[in-house]
Order: C-alpha cells, then sequence, then structure tokens
C-alpha cells in the first residue's frame, strides 16, 4: 500500500491578503455547519490597532513590519452546483474556497474594502485632475477597480448583470450566486450588504436592505471599520482621536515609504513629498484631501501587502476538520509572560539556585501568575499579557512609545531588559519585584478580584469606597491610561503602607483629569500627556523614585491651564462638544452622580437641586454604580420622538436634546419601557421612583388612569422599589402639565450639573 503524501495532503503557505484574494474569479463558500458572522466590537478594534501599529513600525524604518492575522483552513469546493440558484450553472464562479475556518477575518476584510472605497472615491472627486494631484488620482483609480474590487467581489463576467458578485456567500443563509438575479439572492448580511453595494455603488442603499435584526451586527461593525477609516485618513489634524498614534507628515513620504506604496522613486517621489509632508488641516483644501488620500493608500498598502495569514489547503474537507479541531484543541498560543518564564528559571540556575521553587523569582512569579488565574480563555490571556507588560513597560522604563500588543514586540523588550541590562541577579529580582507589584495591581485594583467591590488594601480606609468607585468608573470608561500611573502609586503603596493615601489622592486627581480633559477635548494628544508624566516616575538605577500625589495635580492643572479648560466658564463651554450622550456615556453617568450627590430639590428653581445634609442621596459609591437602579440613561426628552409627538421643538436643535441635562438615571428595566412616551407619561412613571407607600402608589395609579395612562404592576414594582429616588425628585417639581419639560429647564439644568462636576473635580486636583 503507498505511503500518503502528507506534504500535498496538508498543505500550508503564507499568504498576504493581496494574494489570498487576488483570484478575480474565485469565491469564499461557508458551509452550512458554521456560525453567522459574530465578530464583536473588540475584535473589529484589535484588527485596527494591529494594523496602526504596524504601520507605525513601518514608518519608524522596520522594512521588516508585518502583522499576522491567523490561520485559515479553505479546501476546494468540487460541487460548485450547490453554491449557485438552481438552474444557472452559468453562474459558477471558476474556483470556489469552502471556508472551515477564517470567515470573520475575510468577512471584515472584505467589509473594509468596501470602506476604503467609499473613502478614495469622496476623497478622488475633490481633487485636481492637474499635477501633481494627477499621481494620486491615478494610483487612486487603479486601487478601487482592481486590489479592494478583488477583497468584496469575484468577477464573473460572461454577460451577467452585474458582472461583478460578492466574494463571499454563506449557505447557512441559503445565499446563491446568481447569473442576473437580484440581490435577494444573497441572504445572508455580509453577502447582502456586498451584493447591493456592487449593484447601486451606494452603502447607504445597502443599509437599508439589512434585516432590522440578523444585520445589526454587520451594519454595527460597517460603522466602526468607517470611524476607523475616517480617523487614519484624518489622522493628520490634531484634534483626530488617531493624531498622536498613527504616522504622518513627511515620515511616510520619504523615498522609501513612496517605494512601497507607490511602487516608485522618481521625479513624482518630490510631488508627493511636497503636497502630504504640510500636514494641511484646512478641509477645504486640495492638499487636505491629498494627505487623507494617502493615508488611505499607506493603510491599504500595509494592509494588502504586510498582513499574511497561514493557509491551509487540505485535499479533502474531513481533514480540514481535523486540522480546525487540533489547531482549536491543542494549539493554545503562548504569551510573552509564559515564554519569559525559561529565562527566569535559567537566571536562577545560572546562579547556581538549582531548586526553582525555593528561590525568591519563583515567589514573585507566582504572585504574577495570580493576575492570570481569572482569565478562563486565549483572548482573555492575552488581553491580561497586553494590560500588564504595557502598564509596565510605561512604569519601568517611562516608555515613550506604547509597547503594543504583538507577541514578538512584547518577548523582545522582556529579553532585552531581563537579560541585557540587569547583569545580576539582584537587579533581576528588583525587576521581578515591580512586575509582580503591577500585576496586583490589576488583579487587586483595576479588576479588584481579590475584594469584590473594593480595593486591595483599603480595606480599613476612611474613603475605600469612593476611591474604588472611582477606579472601577476609570475602567469602564476605559481610560487605560490612567492604570500605568495609578500602578505607580500602588506599588509605592506596597512597598510601604503609609503610602497608600496617596494612591487614594492619586486615584482623585486621575478621575479629574481624565473627566475634565475629555468633557472638553478630543482623545488626541492625551497619550502624550499620560506618557510624559510616566518618564518622570520611571526606574532609576533599579528604584523607584518616590513621588507624591501633589507633584501629579501641580502636573494635570498645568495641563488644563494651557488648554484653557481649567476656569468653569471656559471648561462648560468647551464641554458643549464631548460631554454628550451620543460621544461618551460614561462619562455623563459619571457627572450625573457627581452632580445627584447629597442634593435635594430646590423648590425656588424647579427642576434643579441645592445641597442637602451629608448622607441624604449618597451616590459617590462603588455599590451604587454597579447596581442595577442606576445603571442606564435615560433621554427625558426621548432622543428619537415618534411623529406625533408634542416635545417642544427647541429642544431637537444641534446636541441638546442628547446633553446632560436631559439626561436622567434610572434602571434599565424601566428605561426601555418608558423610552419615546411623552412628558405626562414619563411623569407618572418618575412619580413612583422610591415610593413605597401603598397609599402613596395608588394614589399615583389613579392619576394616571384620568390621564389614560396605563402603568404595569411590573413596571410599578420595579420603579417603587429602585432606591436614591432623590435623583428624580427635582424633576418631578415641574408638574405633569405639557411644556414642563422644555428647552429652557434642560439648559438651565446642563450648566447647574456641569457647575457642581466642575467644582468637586477641581476639588480632587487642588492640593490642600
Amino acid at each position: 500500500m503507498p505511503d500518503i503524501d502528507l506534504h500535498q495532503t496538508y498543505k500550508s503557505t503564507g499568504d498576504s491578503i493581496h494574494n489570498l484574494f487576488d483570484k478575480n474569479e474565485e469565491g469564499f463558500y461557508v458551509p452550512l455547519y458554521q456560525r453567522e458572522y459574530t465578530w464583536e466590537e473588540e475584535n473589529i478594534n484589535q484588527f485596527f490597532e494591529d494594523l496602526v501599529l504596524g504601520i507605525q513600525e513601518l514608518s519608524d524604518g522596520n522594512d521588516k513590519s508585518a502583522t499576522f492575522l491567523g490561520t485559515v483552513i479553505f479546501t476546494n469546493l468540487d460541487d460548485k452546483s450547490i453554491a449557485v440558484r438552481e438552474g444557472e450553472s452559468n453562474a459558477e464562479p471558476t474556483a470556489v474556497q469552502l471556508v472551515i475556518d477564517g470567515q470573520q477575518r475575510i468577512s471584515t476584510i472584505a467589509l473594509l474594502g468596501i470602506q476604503i472605497t467609499e473613502h478614495l472615491k469622496s476623497l478622488y472627486e475633490k481633487l485636481p485632475e492637474e499635477t501633481p494631484y494627477k499621481t494620486l488620482r491615478t494610483h487612486c483609480y487603479e486601487l478601487i477597480h482592481e486590489k479592494l474590487l478583488k477583497l468584496y467581489a469575484l468577477k464573473l463576467g460572461r454577460g451577467s448583470d452585474p458582472p461583478n458578485k460578492p466574494k463571499i456567500i454563506s449557505a447557512k443563509n441559503d445565499d446563491r450566486w446568481t447569473y442576473d438575479g437580484d440581490d435577494n439572492s444573497y441572504c445572508s448580511p455580509v453577502a447582502h450588504c456586498i451584493a447591493v453595494y456592487i449593484r447601486t455603488k451606494d452603502l447607504g442603499k445597502a443599509f437599508e436592505g439589512f434585516d432590522p435584526i440578523n444585520g445589526k451586527r454587520v451594519r454595527r461593525n460597517i460603522e466602526l471599520i468607517d470611524k476607523w477609516v475616517s480617523e487614519i485618513c484624518g489622522a493628520h489634524v490634531p484634534d483626530i482621536q488617531l493624531h498622536d498614534q498613527f504616522p504622518t507628515g513627511k515620515s511616510i513620504v520619504s523615498k522609501r515609504m513612496q517605494k512601497y506604496v507607490f511602487g516608485f522613486t522618481d521625479d513624482k517621489y518630490e510631488e508627493i513629498e511636497e503636497i502630504v509632508g504640510k500636514e494641511e488641516i484646512d478641509e477645504s483644501s486640495n492638499n487636505y484631501s491629498a494627505t487623507a488620500i494617502y493615508h488611505a493608500f499607506l493603510l491599504a498598502y500595509y494592509l494588502l501587502h504586510r498582513c499574511g495569514v497561514n493557509r491551509l489547503q487540505p485535499t479533502h474537507e474531513d481533514w480540514g476538520f481535523d486540522m480546525f479541531q487540533a489547531l482549536n484543541a491543542t494549539g493554545t498560543p503562548l504569551t510573552a509572560m509564559e515564554t519569559f518564564l525559561p529565562q527566569v528559571v535559567r537566571a536562577e540556575k545560572e546562579a547556581g539556585n538549582d531548586e526553582w521553587k525555593t528561590t525568591q523569582s519563583f515567589e514573585y512569579m507566582e504572585e504574577i501568575d495570580e493576575f492570570f488565574k481569572p482569565a478562563t480563555s486565549n483572548e482573555k490571556k492575552n488581553s491580561r499579557t497586553n494590560e500588564l507588560l504595557g502598564a509596565f513597560a510605561r512604569c519601568y522604563e517611562g516608555k515613550e512609545k506604547p509597547l503594543g500588543n504583538k507577541f514578538s514586540i512584547q518577548r523582545q523588550w522582556m529579553t532585552d531588559f531581563y537579560e541585557k541590562k540587569l547583569p545580576t541577579l539582584k537587579e533581576k529580582h528588583k525587576f521581578l519585584d515591580h512586575l509582580a507589584r503591577v500585576a496586583k495591581f490589576f488583579h487587586g485594583a483595576w479588576h479588584m478580584e481579590d475584594t469584590p467591590n473594593c480595593i486591595r488594601g483599603l480595606e480599613k480606609h476612611d474613603e475605600k469606597d469612593l476611591i474604588s468607585f472611582l477606579v472601577r468608573y476609570l475602567k469602564d470608561a476605559k481610560s487605560d491610561l490612567s492604570a500605568p500611573i495609578l500602578a505607580r502609586f500602588y506599588s509605592q503603596a506596597l512597598a510601604d503602607k503609609q503610602h497608600f493615601n496617596e494612591f487614594t489622592e492619586a486615584v482623585k486627581a486621575c478621575a479629574a483629569f481624565f473627566t475634565l480633559w475629555r468633557a472638553a477635548k478630543s482623545t488626541s494628544g492625551l497619550p502624550d500627556i499620560y506618557r510624559r508624566f510616566s518618564r518622570k516616575t520611571s526606574v532609576v538605577d533599579g528604584q523607584y523614585e518616590l513621588i507624591s500625589a501633589k507633584i501629579l495635580k501641580q502636573y494635570f492643572l498645568e495641563i488644563l491651564k494651557k488648554r484653557e479648560i481649567a476656569e468653569m466658564d471656559k471648561w462648560i463651554t468647551e464641554s458643549g462638544r464631548f460631554l454628550l450622550y451620543i460621544e461618551l456615556k460614561t462619562v455623563c453617568r459619571f457627572v450625573l452622580f457627581l452632580a445627584g450627590h447629597d442634593r435635594v430639590p430646590d423648590d425656588n428653581n424647579k427642576g434643579l437641586t441645592r445641597l442637602g445634609n451629608k448622607g441624604v442621596c449618597p451616590l459617590l459609591n462603588i455599590n451604587q454604580w454597579i447596581a442595577k437602579d442606576y445603571k442606564s440613561l435615560e433621554h427625558i426628552a426621548p432622543a428619537n420622538p415618534p411623529s406625533n409627538s408634542n416635545w417642544e421643538p427647541g429642544i431637537y436643535v444641534g446636541n441638546k436634546v442628547h446633553e446632560v441635562g436631559n439626561l436622567l438615571l434610572l434602571p434599565m428595566d424601566i428605561n426601555s419601557s418608558v423610552d419615546s412616551k411623552n412628558w405626562k407619561v414619563k411623569f407618572l412613571h418618575y412619580s413612583h421612583v422610591g415610593t413605597r407607600g401603598k397609599e402613596e402608589i395608588d394614589k399615583i395609579r389613579d392619576d394616571a388612569r384620568k390621564e389614560g395612562v396605563k402603568i404595569s404592576n411590573k413596571a410599578i414594582k420595579e420603579l417603587s422599589l429602585a432606591r436614591y429616588g432623590c435623583v428624580v425628585e427635582p424633576i418631578l417639581n415641574l408638574g405633569m402639565e405639557e411644556g414642563s419639560w422644555n428647552a429652557e429647564i434642560i439648559d438651565k439644568r446642563t450648566r447647574q450639573i456641569k457647575e457642581i462636576a466642575w467644582k468637586k473635580l477641581m476639588s480632587w486636583l487642588e492640593d490642600d
């Protein structure tokens, strides 16, 4: 019996994204047993973060910069007739790949191809046809109609209408390629979106065809992809979030970079350098469009030619499943921390310490491992590795650029430091000690896994509830840049408990600065602000210099003064741009907690509040922050009112409806039940909050009946059991008459909420 040629049976190749999608007449067919397109927001964000990091490395001079996107498993679909509409054999692509693994990645790349195309089309129209813009227009046209088109479309041709068809279809939704039929043959959200876009060249029309339930995820992801591409195109503008992360200016138009992006180094090089290197920020100028289009070129180049996969191409479908199962069962990826462990063991052995479990290094590594024990999946383990090493590099070295999430970079950094810069075992122990303390910060403070709802070490501290609340808020608001600074203070406190007061003051300072900045400014420039402080507090000769919260507060105040938001009136004006429900939900919620704490209704100013006695409305507490009673934000005047509503039109001018003055803390269940109701219905629901007496509830129910409003028993129970009705009481002072809630009261309430929040936040930054 002849041997099997395993090389051919389990064929493996490394493919760039360009090569993976390059065949014009090849389609991808997702079989019936595969799940739907399920990538979450975190998957999309991680995908783009990896792209941006790789592009940054390339612009910094690393010619080997590349991003590995994982393994895909394809096998040739022998019976292509199952993938086409019955009776239309002429609709069969030349080749079809059965997608055993990789659907999520190739679907996302196809949707990204459409978004880059959309941005390039818009920018192309704005560029003049004459030199020096002609080169950009020519390259743009070729990119749109050749390379990018292949990411989402296969070319059927042969007289079909339209000649291009969706590159990816799914058997789960009974998608079928068709010769000249309509787009209803493509029912899965991804395929339908691509089909409509190919036919209409209009992404808006593709959105209209989405199923409201099944298409929700795809639409959300397309919007998120669009946001990332928009940020990349405009990364040269100071207010753009990616301004400090995506490379811009002269660094991306060097001869070396243009050779990569365009493939040339002739006289055209100087043309492009001249117009893109200026980093024009006036959107109406030709050079702005030229810069934005070059950024899109750079993104497309890196995606197509420097992002790749390991492509497994078994000759039989069954073998493909064997490979898929083996990769998922035993192919658990290692993290940089896990590959670092052997280096630590070797260092102890070289020092003559053969009993690993009796060494000091073992104790430190065990402490670090406590942080990883709650990670129950590879994804969570990787996330924790990124979190720990990113913060540690910032704390330990004052590292200017983010360490990033690439395994190779993390491992190289750990190796360089531990093996090359720390020649003695004593220095290595100090390194591990600091790393263990940062791990304890994330475990016991940032995630609060040792003592639920309380930071470890603060169990007996007078401000344990407030500080735990503020750290949880920073985490929920994704203020990840605060973590390295707080880890620095927490590490200091672990070494000497008398420094826990410094940690609590640092927490207040970080919460105050982050809130004041984000309410008034974009995230542009924010990473560098935190990095500059980290550089001041790095290790010197293996020892941390003790720092105080006073230094941190002074630093943050100087930044606020420099950006002219350290004065209340200026901050309130500036915060009109970002302190909105549609921009910063978590920050808005936090500000409402600040403004509602120990406040009571002001009878002289209906709808507003005045300071009450201590404890009358205690909101600055982690237990209140995580409780379901005020877990969600309710628009008092609905964001999307029904067509027959009688809300005052002035509420819907600009973004007034999304301002904090139109928001209220409510239990999530109740929020959804009153979402688009009129003022009277909302008022009657609000009246039940915290009302537990039967007589009071019966009276409110009678009032509701008179108004023709029926309130369910379930809603009444939820409302009456809700705690802290004090945040609702000022609203009830307005009365039930239509028009009581209007644009004027929103403005007054917004102003008061911001004033209260500003004073509290500034008190945390001003040294006593």
